[in-house]
């Protein structure tokens, strides 16, 4: 039996699959992310001097000729609330499709996650697990 462990697909589900759809129209919701940025750092420009460092390949100097963009910083997060499609009718957990079902370890994660899920196998004798 080829099974894995359940940390492989967590990140797959959660990327792939939203947590809430609409009942009636099917369209996800999304999260509204409010990003502040934190620990600003200004840089001095200088003008071509990447170009030896990294070989003209850094994407910033590519489009500006500056080895550094000026400023950088990193961003803070907070969840805001979720979109909403308009109708009303109320939400359900999104479905993770599992084609090749076996030991139903994505069925297991997409559970503990929170999603519904579908899974199938061709083999038998995975049935009988």
């Amino acid at each position: 039996f080829a099974v894995f462990p359940p940390e492989l697909v967590k990140i797959p589900i959660e990327a792939g699959c939203p947590e809430f759809v609409c009942s009636k129209c099917g369209k996800p919701r999304e999260k509204i992310i409010k990003r502040t940025p934190i620990n600003v750092r200004k840089h001095k420009l200088h003008k071509g001097k990447a170009k030896d460092a990294v070989d003209g390949k850094n994407p910033s100097y590519q489009v500006t000729g500056f080895a550094r963009t000026g400023v950088q910083f990193e961003y803070e997060s907070e969840l805001m609330g979720y979109t909403d499609c308009g109708c009303g009718a109320g939400f359900k957990p999104g479905v993770v499709l599992d084609p090749f079902g076996g030991t139903n370890t994505t069925g297991r994660v997409a559970r503990s996650l929170k999603r519904d899920w579908i899974a199938f196998d061709v083999s038998e004798e995975y049935y009988e697990i």
